[in-house]
Order: C-alpha cells, then structure tokens, then sequence
C-alpha cells in the first residue's frame, strides 16, 4: 500500500475545502484508513499493508450513513467535527473563532481528540488556509434546497396516500399506483 502523508510542517497553496484536506490529513494512519476501509467494504482486514483504495462517494455529514459512522470511530468523529465547525459559524462566529472553539469542543468531548491534541495549531491553520466562505455558503443554500425539496416530495406522497385511503384504496393499489412500495405506503399512513 502506497499512502501520501500529508506534510504538517509545511502547507501549500490550497485549492479545496478544508473538510478533504482535513479528512485525508485525519486518514493518513494506516490504521486509521483500514478502520474506514472495513466499515466501508463490511470486511475485517487486519493488515493495512495489504490495503487498495478505490474513490467512493458517501454522505458523511454528521446524522447520516449511521451504520457507517458506528463501524467507524475516526470517521464519525470527524463528521462531529466538521458539523462543530458549521454549528459555529451559524451562530455567527468568525472563522477563526468558530474553528478555535470546535477543536476545543470536539477535545472536551474526545471526538478526534489525540489529533486535535497532538496537531491543534496545524489543524486549525489548515481550516483557515482553505475554507473559502462564499463556497461555504453556497453549499448550505444548496443543501437546505435539496432538504427542503425531499420534504416538500415527501409531504405531496403523504398527502396523495392519505386522500387514496380515504377513497378506500388499499396499501397495495396506492402503492402500485404511485410507484412506490408498500412499505413506504405503510410508513407514510401511520404520519398523520
């Protein structure tokens, strides 16, 4: 296994967001990558020599791929982190400070606290050298769009179950008719 480690003494030009800079500087144990690797694949490996990594795209803010985050402590530590971060700069805090107080929260409640211990001045220099605040906030106004419209999509099925219900339609039919399983039928009919 080839790994690129990430040079804390020295930071380049950076041209991400800090949370891939800051996800693969948290990685970059080996022991740290297997642990992720296994929760990932569902697979138990003990030798991080033997390890190939393939790209997969997940959702790993915090609150989601549950099953995941619980498989993986590193991972879901930093997920805590990153959403600190948000949580603080909603309040407003100024980057800086909003940094400085997640590393402080997230040590108080032992999420990634060996590195934020150990590297706590790189960590926070590496936020505050690639956070780019208008990408930031573009992401959020995105994310709340498509939050929004999933609940808005959920909310019409609801609605649509309930009015075939009330017509007599049964689980099966209004699922067959909306295309969706049964399951979902049932589930969204016990919401009202």
């Amino acid at each position: 296994m080839k790994m690129d480690l990430i040079n804390t003494e020295e930071y380049p030009q950076a041209d991400r967001q800090y949370k891939d800079r800051l996800f693969r500087f948290i990685f970059q144990r080996p022991a740290d990558l297997l642990d992720l690797y296994n929760a990932v694949n569902g697979t138990d490996y003990s030798d991080p020599g033997a390890l190939e990594c393939e790209t997969v795209m997940l959702n790993i803010n915090y609150g989601h791929n549950r099953a995941l985050m619980e498989k993986c402590r590193r991972l879901k530590e930093y997920a805590i982190f990153v959403a600190t971060v948000r949580e603080n700069l909603e309040r407003p805090l100024p980057l800086r400070e909003a940094v400085a107080e997640a590393v402080d929260t997230c040590i108080e409640n032992n999420a990634l606290r060996d590195i934020l211990l150990e590297q706590k001045a790189e960590v926070i220099q590496m936020v505050l050298e690639t956070f780019d605040q208008e990408k930031y906030e573009k992401a959020m106004h995105q994310e709340g769009y498509e939050d929004g419209y999933q609940d808005g999509r959920r909310d019409l099925l609801r609605e649509l179950i309930q009015k075939k219900l009330a017509k007599g339609r049964s689980i099966e039919a209004i699922a067959g008719e909306l295309e969706v399983a049964p399951e979902t039928v049932q589930e969204l009919a016990k919401q009202t």
